[in-house]
């Protein structure tokens, strides 16, 4: 109902509700953001603390991924089954890291788009939704722990593991805020037999409030993105469905545990990277980067999860981002993501060697020149086959590709010739 009272009074009168209020948003969630990073260590004392005096969860502190894979691989113990969500955390950094492991990794966020109709492809397909119309969009609470009581109470639960990416955690309470864009998550609390939450040490922030603002901001400025990563459904995988209820409510417990995972973010404090650690996830990025979809063959990753992933020594392909800039200018807390990545790059080709293909684009003129003066024998080579394939694995040319070719004379000869026969 608040939906569409929103969209109804924005609708009826546009300069009641305008996108003003985007800039102060803007600006609350910028500081929020600094003071997160600034008092990260008092934050997480004081989560420690808070978790150390409740029952019902367990706090424990990864340094890395691997160590997260540890601390899952205990909780599990036989089954080596776990069903993720989404998040950038566990489906980036977790999620290769237990495949590794011999885990088996569900993805229930795919089970039901088997045959839905994929309408956008590209980020100027999507429709323009004013920021008025989504500040009430957002608004529902579920008691979802007192759902998973009575649903185990009823059925008993699946044999598998829920790690789940959370959004913020409050150190206040040690309470844990999601954004749920489909049934996934809920059904993952309700059903698997354990339930483990995950999260950065930098999305730890001082109250509940906070943590529940930048949630919700994730979702306002986030909601372009969802439809361009519908598409993008992983290979075909065993969903939930294939678990039956095997286990019984008096072999559950009703505690969770909550993972904190560093991998590597104390060292990007450190570092010029330190200004990626004010992202709240909400990949608003997507919908300008044209170059995203190139970034994985699977899934569609934002330049901020290409960035980091990099930075985490995950190879992923740096020399396909555009520098075109459109991520900065999305980006609701201004990381200048462009600049990192390209120094990045500079930083790790000085170690290198340059590829085959970076050279013959940094030194067009040379090879144009070179090719000109054996213009006969090039041209002829050109259209093999053969080097066609061998240019495809050294340099990166397509083998498909009609290349175009030599001249015997440049242009700057021809014109000189030109010229000198005109007499002047």
């Amino acid at each position: 109902m608040q939906k569409r009272l929103a969209c109804a009074q924005a609708l009826h009168d546009p300069a009641r509700i305008v996108d003003g209020n985007r800039e102060k948003v803007k600006t609350r969630l910028r500081s929020l953001r600094a003071s997160a990073l600034e008092d990260m260590d008092a934050s997480l004392q004081c989560l420690k603390s808070v978790c150390e005096n409740q029952d019902s969860r367990d706090f424990i502190y990864a340094g890395s991924a691997i160590d997260a894979t540890h601390i899952i691989g205990s909780i599990c113990g036989e089954t080596r089954k776990v069903a993720i969500n989404k998040s950038a955390v566990v489906s980036g950094e977790l999620a290769p890291i237990l495949a590794a492991a011999g885990f088996q990794v569900l993805t229930p966020y795919y089970d039901d788009l088997s045959d839905i109709e994929v309408r956008f492809a590209e980020g100027w397909q999507l429709p323009e939704i004013p920021f008025a119309m989504r500040y009430h969009a957002f608004e529902r609470e579920d008691d979802i722990l007192a759902k998973r009581q009575i649903n185990i109470h009823e059925k008993g639960a699946r044999d598998l593991v829920a790690v789940i990416g959370v959004n913020a955690v409050s150190a206040a309470d040690g309470g844990a805020v999601l954004l749920q864009h489909r049934q996934n998550i809920g059904q993952m609390f309700m059903e698997c037999r354990e339930i483990i939450l995950v999260a950065g040490i930098d999305k730890v922030l001082s109250t509940m409030d906070d943590a529940v603002f930048q949630t919700k901001l994730m979702a306002w400025f986030g909601t372009d993105s969802l439809a361009l990563g519908l598409g993008r459904k992983s290979a075909p995988h065993v969903g939930l469905e294939s678990y039956p209820f095997t286990i019984p409510p008096d072999r559950l417990s009703s505690k969770f545990t909550l993972i904190l995972l560093d991998n590597g973010r104390r060292k990007m404090m450190e570092r010029d990277s330190r200004e990626l650690l004010l992202c709240i996830g909400c990949r608003a990025c997507i919908k300008t980067c044209p170059g995203s979809r190139f970034f994985d063959e699977e899934t569609l990753i934002s330049p901020r999860e290409l960035l980091f992933l990099s930075l985490l020594n995950i190879d992923r392909p740096l020399d396909r981002c555009l520098q075109c800039k459109n991520c900065r200018a999305a980006c609701p807390v201004d990381i200048d993501l462009p600049g990192m990545i390209l120094n990045l790059r500079l930083s790790r080709n000085k170690q290198l060697l340059p590829a085959p293909s970076d050279w013959m684009l940094a030194n067009a003129e040379e090879v144009e020149r070179m090719g000109s003066l054996f213009a006969p024998i090039a041209n002829v080579l050109l259209k093999n086959r053969l080097i066609k394939q061998l240019s495809q694995l050294a340099c990166g040319i397509d083998s498909r590709r009609a290349l175009p070719s030599f001249a015997t004379k440049t242009f700057e000869r021809i014109y000189r010739e030109s010229q000198s026969g005109s007499g002047q």
